[in-house]
């Protein structure tokens, strides 16, 4: 006989852990050893509690940003911008090596030519993202001199 057919298939075996501090089979309805009941597998929460939303056919990650999209939709009927784009992806870049990516919610061409970079942001600021806008706005005239950077809470 081979190795593999010698080994044990029973190694991930799932398991559940009572209280007691002892493993019981995935079947097992209860304990084998104190006999308290298997606990409900709790649902969990996502990390961040945001409504995805619909709006001209796109998804967007917060009811925020859409109104946002609607927004800049009035505004440009209006004449006072000229195009934006969602989702707008930046390449942070220090000494020209990649650092990481930073995708800003929306990229705003006015109708003066300028450009504005809107960050639409929600109740919550992780840490991970306060990292990297420090990161964009200590590189932003390298991105884009002289463009608008709003934050929009």
């Amino acid at each position: 006989m081979t190795y593999l057919q010698l080994r044990p298939t029973n190694l991930h075996k799932k398991m559940w852990l009572c209280r007691c501090g002892r493993k019981n089979d995935k079947q097992d309805q209860k304990c084998a050893f104190c006999g308290e009941a298997k606990p409900e597998k709790a649902k969990g929460q996502p990390r961040i509690k945001s409504s995805r939303c619909m709006y001209g056919g796109r998804w967007y990650q917060s009811k925020k940003e859409m109104e946002y999209a609607k927004e800049l939709d009035f505004r440009k009927q209006a004449g006072d911008v000229m195009d934006w784009k969602p989702q707008h992806k930046l390449e942070l870049k220090v000494n020209g090596v990649k650092v990481c990516n930073y995708i800003i919610d929306f990229f705003v061409t006015l109708k003066d030519g300028s450009h504005q970079y809107v960050e639409v942001k929600g109740g919550f600021e992780t840490e991970l993202w306060r990292l990297k806008w420090k990161l964009t706005m200590a590189l932003k005239e390298q991105i884009d001199p002289g463009a608008d950077w709003i934050v929009v809470k």
